[in-house]
């Protein structure tokens, strides 16, 4: 990775998948790759976007560990809030998701690396 301005610059795109739903006109739109990787919240170590539906996801998170409960619950509160925004920017209020903690995400056993976004879609 190159870094720009004293901060590693993460390249994305490539191999991840562009997150599609219908907003509530039934018209599809995206939410793009780049405004999900530059999620950032205190506490969350790590995340990934799951696409659940055609109008539902799933966002796994791994929190700090050192975070107490009241922590924990903050860092949960303002990363449904970044969610919430980020899809009442886009137009598609109408789509729903659930925060999921976990304790890892593991990396993709053929890429080696860490997949952003996973469709969990069953093929139409």
């Amino acid at each position: 990775a190159e870094f720009s301005g004293g901060r590693q610059a993460t390249v994305v795109g490539r191999s991840e998948r562009m997150p599609i739903f219908l907003n509530p006109a039934g018209v599809e739109d995206f939410i793009s790759p780049h405004i999900i990787n530059e999620i950032f919240v205190p506490g969350v170590s790590r995340f990934q976007f799951r696409m659940t539906g055609k109008t539902t996801f799933r966002f796994l998170v791994v929190l700090d560990t050192a975070l107490d409960a009241p922590g924990r619950s903050a860092s949960l509160h303002g990363l449904s809030k970044r969610l919430g925004d980020i899809l009442a920017q886009k137009g598609l209020s109408n789509v729903t998701f659930e925060v999921q903690v976990v304790d890892d995400i593991p990396v993709n056993t053929r890429t080696r690396k860490f997949q952003l976004i996973v469709d969990e879609k069953a093929p139409a």
